[in-house]
């Protein structure tokens, strides 16, 4: 697994950072480094919990059209989105490995309301928090934080009800999807 030194990698992201700047997307960074190391945190997944070696998290704010659905109500629009991407050790590099098996040089954890058949809700929402990886990263031709932040705008206003994630929130999301689908296409 190729690894940048630290202090390049960290210096990649504060270059990165600026890019979301101009791109007026909020964010804070959070480091989870000291002296050449960093953190192993346990983050949800489709299949359990995973721990991964993490550098940097950033708590994302964007805005993109989506929907939540309140308790026994019909869905309704949603604009603010709120997540953390971690930035693994290995990034922007994608492991293959058979030592570390990470895949991806970063994960996502949904932190706020949405009703969507590839995003869990966040925690205090009920949720995990899962996005589905393999989705988004067909909506990643490289790995920055502009690109990842602008993959998730695509996948929250592009849902994909085909194959939802396993939580019920999500399979009743890709069914109310496919309805509106369905029923636009009658028109």
């Amino acid at each position: 697994m190729p690894l940048l030194p630290l202090s390049l990698l960290l210096k990649r992201l504060t270059h990165e950072e600026r890019d979301l700047k101009e791109h007026n997307i909020w964010f804070a960074r959070q480091d989870l480094y000291s002296n050449e190391e960093y953190t192993m945190i346990s983050m949800p997944t489709v299949a359990g919990v995973e721990s991964v070696p993490v550098v940097v998290k950033y708590t994302v704010k964007i805005e993109a059209d989506g929907y939540y659905k309140p308790l026994l109500k019909k869905p309704k629009p949603l604009k603010e989105h709120i997540f953390e991407i971690y930035i693994l050790r290995n990034y922007p590099f994608p492991d293959t490995s058979r030592k570390y098996r990470l895949g991806a040089p970063i994960r996502l954890l949904w932190l706020s309301n949405i009703f969507h058949p590839k995003i869990a809700p966040g925690p205090s929402f009920g949720g995990t928090g899962v996005v589905c990886w393999y989705v988004l990263k067909k909506w990643l031709k490289m790995f920055n934080l502009l690109t990842i932040i602008e993959g998730v705008k695509a996948l929250i206003e592009n849902p994909e009800p085909d194959d939802p994630l396993r939580y019920k929130i999500c399979k009743a999301a890709a069914e109310w999807f496919n309805k509106k689908k369905r029923e636009k296409g009658v028109r």
